[in-house]
């Protein structure tokens, strides 16, 4: 369903009626030009749920009720934690600044077992090397007894990471066949809006800092670009691109280069990049997960920000949708073992001695 631009005059007509309805104005045209939901065929209730909650949250502006809880209402009703607006302590603000968390890992000598603390995949400076080096050393932890990851607390970030790690673990032919397995029928339908394009385009070379120029990450992401380019020049709505063309023609069966037991502590704020890296892991192979339900994501993924006119936060919009992914729309994965652990390192290897090095 296309929601006619008379309902978006509408809304601008309103909003210049009464200050109150800026931001919601914003977040209504923005998904208008750039959500791929608009045009799902296969989610015919997006455009109406659009409709409704925004007419909702209208009235309840206009009826004087708190601002920044209307909104989140608004954006509540999607049931979609990529799509959403961020406050920040109520002040103007140009970025969010993620919290800062250290990615490391411990060898337990006396178990012949690695722990590693995960708790993003969206990195800064320390993250990333820290990153990187996890990423050098793995190869020598594949003969350990049990490796431990532990993601919790994980919203996500780059699904690039996840896949490293695997490739690094088990090995990076061997991830590449059950990668390419797992996605051979899913692609993803890119929303080629004009602002979705630029996006992309700003990403390359965030891309190319951290992975370089001949990287596969690189071309891949230099291939949608011009892709989704191609697709706005025609006036299409979509560029579609399947995963599994991203992988080469000649992929053969290859050993799994890790004998460790993989044992994964999950919670319910696991979720994105996080879900994606729980694909791959529990793909190539008999993963353990311990811990709490997760979090789960819809098929609208890839989110880019746009700051609010107000500048007290920002809306999270994703661009791409899609098709006949393996994991369905809202599932979550369930832990083998459920179990509230502390967060602290020396709590995990106690519970583990407790009840599984017995």
């Amino acid at each position: 369903m296309k929601i006619s631009f008379s309902l978006m005059t509408i809304a601008i007509h309103l909003s210049a009626l009464c200050e109150c309805l800026v931001d919601l104005n914003f977040i209504f045209q923005v998904t208008v030009e750039n959500h791929p939901g608009i045009y799902n065929t296969e989610d015919p209730e997006f455009s109406k749920r659009l409709i409704r909650a925004y007419v909702t949250a209208a009235v309840d502006l206009i009826n004087h009720k708190e601002q920044q809880a209307t909104i989140k209402n608004f954006m509540s009703s999607f049931e979609d934690p990529h799509f959403r607006v961020a406050y920040q302590s109520n002040k103007k603000i140009d970025n969010l600044v993620p919290v800062s968390r250290s990615i490391f890992f411990k060898q337990w000598d006396d178990l012949k077992t690695v722990y590693i603390a995960i708790p993003t995949f969206d990195l800064d400076g320390a993250q990333k090397n820290g990153m990187e080096n996890l990423i050098q050393v793995l190869p020598s932890m594949r003969d350990n007894r049990y490796i431990i990851f532990d993601i919790r607390g994980n919203g996500g970030g780059s699904s690039f990471w996840g896949q490293k790690i695997c490739q690094a673990l088990f090995g990076k032919d061997y991830i590449q066949a059950k990668t390419y397995e797992y996605e051979k029928s899913t692609y993803a339908r890119w929303r080629a809006s004009k602002a979705n394009c630029n996006y992309i385009r700003s990403v390359l070379p965030l891309i190319e800092k951290a992975f370089g120029v001949h990287s596969t990450e690189y071309k891949n992401v230099l291939k949608i670009q011009k892709g989704m380019d191609d697709a706005l020049s025609k006036d299409h709505i979509f560029y579609d691109a399947y995963l599994k063309d991203e992988y080469s023609e000649d992929i053969t069966p290859a050993e799994c280069q890790c004998s460790a037991q993989i044992i994964v502590l999950i919670d319910q704020n696991c979720a994105s990049a996080t879900l994606d890296f729980l694909d791959r892991i529990t793909s190539a192979s008999s993963c353990t997960l311990i811990g709490s339900e997760t979090g789960y994501d819809t098929v609208y993924m890839e989110c880019r920000k746009e700051i609010l006119p107000s500048k007290t936060g920002a809306l999270f919009l994703p661009i791409k949708v899609y098709k006949n992914r393996k994991r369905k729309n809202r599932e979550r994965y369930k832990p083998t073992i459920k179990v509230e652990l502390d967060r602290p390192e020396q709590a995990v290897k106690e519970w583990f001695l407790q009840n599984i090095f017995q």
